[in-house]
């Protein structure tokens, strides 16, 4: 199998198959429930990948103004969960990429990408515009059209108005109508759980009476009708989570099923009516076997430079050797240098060069955006004005409103379809757009005098 920096975006995400899952926060007094989504990396590749990247969290504020953005629906939660899911994908793409990006081989050569990963990167670097990700909103728009038919009939069979609930961890109840898309479980009351079918390990049939149990954003469904007994919980050597084991009469095991936590198997404990001492054997198996958290051993780092200006990202650089090959870190200041100088073995000489090398930079930097600076003033000026100048630094005199402005320089309409820039840097103070300015320059520097507000500025 390849490697998840051998593989093109799809191939990727197509590999490591993420599935999300809906958590609720605590509510407090009359307050809205408020979401947060996890995203977990399930196939063959997932394995591959270095431990944070494995599983993804969000909140959901930051999700819905992404899911708005999509022109998906941020109020509905399966759109927001499968946001979650493209950017959980795409982060941890583009991470193993920019990993193996900067590592060399044992032979101390550069580690070469194909030019498909390439070119994917770059457009991945654009946002969520891959063709791949745009197939799955379309998809997701597709699958959100088939929600309200699979309500619609679940209203029909039930003989009432039905409320839809979002998945629990834990639900039971009858299956009352089913579509391509969805599957829907009466839970009671009036209340009803539609489950994506893809989701689901097995997909029931309507009438069954079924419990669904979600496991890492997948839906693990069994009947509740079939004779079968429970196992004390135990951990599950595989993926070191609770486990139950499903057993017919002779002892013999029918399904697995698998828990996100102890709360999870105390509800279903609590749905099927079993005995609540499962709950307390849940809680010692977990106690007596605490969840493995992998955290790859710290590797030997030897420095293998002196620090340097990375000359494509323009941030500081350090070579340094790991297990045989040489990579190459980046820190956009010394303050983040000095945070991880230990971690590089970069001693306090380096770090003073490297404070040298800053305020070089930044002399560079500032110079470099002065100019960006005054070439957006010029172009933003010439769509309204006639003449655009640049304002005279020895005896210029000028009235007149300032109507725009770029980071380091203003523009300041003098009449008759004329304008000059000012450098901000070269004025004794800096105007705000809209102030009635007299401009008077006297051996490179502009004493301003307000003359009042325009009313009429901001064209």
């Amino acid at each position: 199998m390849k490697k998840p920096h051998e593989m093109t975006f799809s191939e990727f995400a197509e590999s490591v198959r993420p599935s999300g899952a809906v958590n609720r926060m605590p509510q407090l007094g009359t307050g809205q429930e408020v979401l947060t989504y996890s995203v977990y990396m399930n196939g063959p590749a997932a394995e591959e990948l270095s431990g944070d990247a494995q599983e993804h969290h969000y909140r959901d504020v930051m999700l819905h103004a992404l899911t708005e953005k999509l022109g998906l629906n941020p109020e509905a939660f399966r759109d927001n969960l499968k946001v979650a899911e493209l950017v959980a994908t795409r982060s941890a793409w583009m991470t193993a990429v920019l990993d193996a990006s900067v590592q060399h081989t044992p032979n101390n050569e550069t580690r070469v990408l194909s030019p498909e990963v390439v070119r994917d990167y770059e457009m991945i670097t654009e946002g969520l515009t891959h063709p791949w990700i745009q197939q799955q909103i379309s998809a997701q728009r597709a699958l959100s059209q088939n929600l309200s038919p699979a309500l619609h009939a679940a209203e029909m069979a039930v003989g009432s108005t039905v409320i839809e609930r979002i998945p629990d961890e834990v639900t039971t109840g009858k299956i009352v109508s089913q579509n391509p898309d969805f599957t829907v479980q009466a839970i009671g009351d009036g209340e009803v759980v539609a489950h994506e079918n893809r989701r689901l390990a097995a997909v029931p049939t309507i009438g069954q009476n079924v419990t669904v149990t979600y496991y890492r954003g997948n839906g693990q469904v069994f009947e509740n009708s079939l004779d079968l007994h429970v196992s004390a919980p135990y951990i599950d050597e595989k993926n070191g989570d609770l486990a139950i084991n499903l057993l017919d009469h002779e002892q013999n095991v029918q399904q697995v099923v698998l828990f996100n936590g102890v709360a999870a198997l105390a509800k279903f404990v609590e749905e099927q009516g079993l005995d609540p001492k499962l709950v307390e054997q849940g809680l010692e198996a977990r106690s007596s076997n605490p969840k493995k958290i992998v955290t790859p051993p710290k590797p030997e780092r030897t420095p293998a430079s002196e620090m340097y200006i990375d000359e494509k990202s323009g941030c500081l650089a350090f070579d340094y050797m790991e297990n045989g090959g040489k990579h190459t870190v980046l820190f956009g200041s010394v303050h983040a240098l000095e945070q991880h100088a230990h971690e590089f073995k970069i001693d306090t000489k380096r770090i003073e060069h490297a404070r040298g090398l800053e305020a070089a930079q930044n002399v560079g930097r500032e110079d470099l955006a002065g100019e960006w600076s005054l070439a957006k003033a010029q172009q933003s000026a010439k769509r309204d004005y006639e003449t655009v100048t640049i304002a005279n630094k020895d005896k210029g005199r000028y009235m007149g409103p300032v109507m725009m402005e770029t980071q380091y320089h203003v523009i300041q309409d003098v009449g008759r379809q004329a304008a000059v820039i000012h450098d901000k840097r070269d004025l004794e103070k800096v105007p705000a757009v809209g102030q009635r300015l007299a401009v008077n320059y006297e051996q490179g520097r502009g004493q301003v005098q307000e003359r009042g507000t325009n009313k009429g500025h901001g064209r």
